[in-house]
């Protein structure tokens, strides 16, 4: 199963899934979180570019700018290549992505949720994908909002 969750949750959620991968999907660290060290893996590739997170923090762009503009970022080969290899993993594996914005507030996590599940679909690899481990009624409403067409 595919799940999404933020730094902070992650070392609940590893009492709760202890075989699962957690895979970060940030651009950079901070001086509070490593993902080196905090996830199995740093996956830059999902990460929105320097740009987009520079006009995004600015408020150069509202959501759906920000929406349409990372849709394309991950229409590269290299991210689709890492989408699939995480849909493949899904199938049998519980897959975490971890970015640092919590419940509730925008994050390309739940972009990601959909673009991996679309890409699964096109691929015949058959995965589940929850948007929340717990879902919350804010959870859900995001991200079905973020349904992408």
């Amino acid at each position: 199963m595919l799940f999404q969750t933020y730094f902070k949750n992650v070392e609940k959620m590893r009492e709760e899934y202890h075989a699962a991968k957690f895979i970060a999907v940030c651009r950079e660290r901070t001086q509070w979180v490593n993902p080196d060290i905090v996830c199995d893996e740093w996956e830059k590739n999902l990460a929105p570019s320097g740009e987009l997170l520079r006009d995004w923090k600015a408020h150069n762009i509202n959501w759906d700018e920000y929406v349409q503009r990372f849709l394309a970022e991950m229409e590269k080969p290299k991210a689709q290549e890492v989408m699939l290899t995480i849909a493949k993993e899904a199938q049998t594996h519980d897959v975490f992505l971890v970015c640092y914005e919590g419940p509730g507030k925008h994050c390309h996590r739940y972009l990601l949720l959909d673009l991996i599940m679309k890409l699964a679909v096109q691929n015949n690899i058959e995965i589940e994908v929850c948007s929340a481990v717990k879902p919350n009624r804010k959870d859900m409403d995001l991200f079905s909002f973020l349904s992408i067409s």
